[in-house]
């Protein structure tokens, strides 16, 4: 989703199975780009490591916004989100949403 200026806003979840679902999401759209071996092992070992911390028993929403930071500048950088656009964007900035001020990052990497 975007505001009225164009920025990136989050949708609003709440529940880890959402965030669980927005990674499966973002793991698909991934899979499907004609990107670098390379990338997409880095994109997955990153996805897999937001799994695992959702899975813990207190989830740290520092440690899952580093991890989606990296990532996010990973995708930039290989041009993903050009390829790809919302249906990579909108899970991202879904996620950060979630992370509240942790994710703020985030977002403004695709601002």
């Amino acid at each position: 989703m975007f505001s009225s200026h164009g920025t990136p806003t989050a949708q609003v979840i709440t529940a880890t199975a959402d965030v669980q679902a927005h990674v499966r999401d973002i793991g698909r759209v991934l899979a499907a780009l004609p990107l670098s071996p390379q990338i997409k092992a880095a994109g997955r070992l990153e996805l897999a490591t937001v799994e695992a911390a959702l899975a813990a028993p207190e989830i740290d929403r520092e440690q899952i916004a580093d991890v989606m930071h990296r990532l996010t500048e990973t995708l930039t950088r290989a041009g993903a989100f050009l390829l790809a656009g919302r249906a990579l964007q909108e899970p991202i900035v879904a996620i950060a949403g979630w992370l509240g001020a942790p994710g703020d990052s985030v977002v403004r990497l695709l601002g």
